[in-house]
């Protein structure tokens, strides 16, 4: 008798090993994907940052002083590892704190961009526009926050943003 086929343990040991290796190539691929979905999140609020300093260089020669110094901090010195005293002054546009919407509404940042990438939603609008608190420091240089806590795009990344211009940038 001549058997041509394959056994029934053939047959189900092919079938146990490729589905071990397409279970394995999913896990990998899915992976990917989130790292990929993080990584666009990231950028997300890396590029939303890049808008907040546009509009400072752009604007911030008629931002006010709101008056009395918000803080004093200690800032590292370039020479030596000295450090010397500075006050930090919140700016202001007119009475108003600078929102994220006034960046849309200045050119600066397109609002159909404002969706976050991991999961499509829309993160500012009218309705949902954070403040961004710009300061000054006695020397000009720049520094800005938002928070993005409580965002309805659901943004998993840092709940803060805050940067500093690099030096010499004197709007």
């Amino acid at each position: 008798m001549n058997n041509k086929g394959f056994t029934l343990i053939e047959l189900l040991a092919t079938i146990v090993i490729l589905s071990l290796v397409m279970g394995i190539s999913a896990y990998g691929v899915t992976g990917a994907i989130n790292n990929s979905k993080a990584r666009g999140e990231n950028l997300f609020v890396e590029n939303l940052g890049k808008s907040i300093s546009s509009y400072i260089e752009l604007h911030g020669s008629g931002l006010k002083q709101t008056g009395d110094e918000v803080t004093t901090f200690f800032k590292k010195n370039n020479i030596g590892n000295s450090t010397y005293e500075v006050s930090l002054y919140q700016l202001k546009k007119g009475n108003d704190n600078i929102k994220i919407m006034d960046l849309v509404n200045d050119g600066i940042v397109d609002e159909a961009k404002l969706v976050n990438p991991k999961n499509k939603k829309r993160c500012f609008n009218s309705s949902h526009n954070p403040e961004v608190k710009i300061y000054r420091d006695t020397d000009y240089v720049y520094y800005y926050s938002v928070s993005l806590e409580n965002n309805q795009c659901d943004l998993s990344s840092d709940n803060l943003i805050i940067s500093t211009l690099p030096q010499g940038v004197n709007p």
